[in-house]
């Protein structure tokens, strides 16, 4: 038996540095931002479900995954449930990478995420999708 509660790696998630967060802005009337960061997992579904259930209710919402290192199925599944939510509500839901190739890309590619929620490499495009629409009468 060692010292160590938990082997290196398996820290609960107020001692792992890598461990993911969730966070919301407003950043105008109608478009929120959600910024998901570290690495996202079963132990970070209920606050990444909290955080993007309050931006449906707000409006169109860009998940800002630049910060993000990997998403498991209990992640894939919070953005698909978002996005679904959005959509009902009459909202738009894209989701922002880094424009490198790397492992959360690749998730993203593999579990054909994309085919469902917009996914965009700039802010610029991202925001072009989501600024608000005129109201036709």
């Amino acid at each position: 038996m060692t010292d160590t509660p938990f082997p290196s790696g398996n820290e609960p998630p107020a001692m792992n540095p890598q461990a993911g967060r969730a966070d919301m802005e407003l950043l105008c009337r109608g478009l929120a931002i959600v910024r998901v960061t570290g690495e996202q997992d079963l132990t970070c579904y209920d606050r990444l479900k909290q955080t993007l259930d309050m931006a449906v209710a707000y409006g169109d919402i860009l998940v800002d995954l630049t910060n993000c290192t990997c998403i498991d199925s209990s992640t894939i599944g919070a953005l698909i449930a978002a996005h679904g939510g959005a959509t009902a509500q009459g909202h738009r839901l894209a989701m922002l990478i880094r424009p490198e190739p790397d492992a959360l890309a690749r998730t993203i590619k593999a579990t054909r995420l994309a085919d469902i929620i917009p996914v965009h490499t700039s802010r610029n495009a991202a925001f072009a999708l989501l600024r608000p629409q005129p109201r036709r009468r």
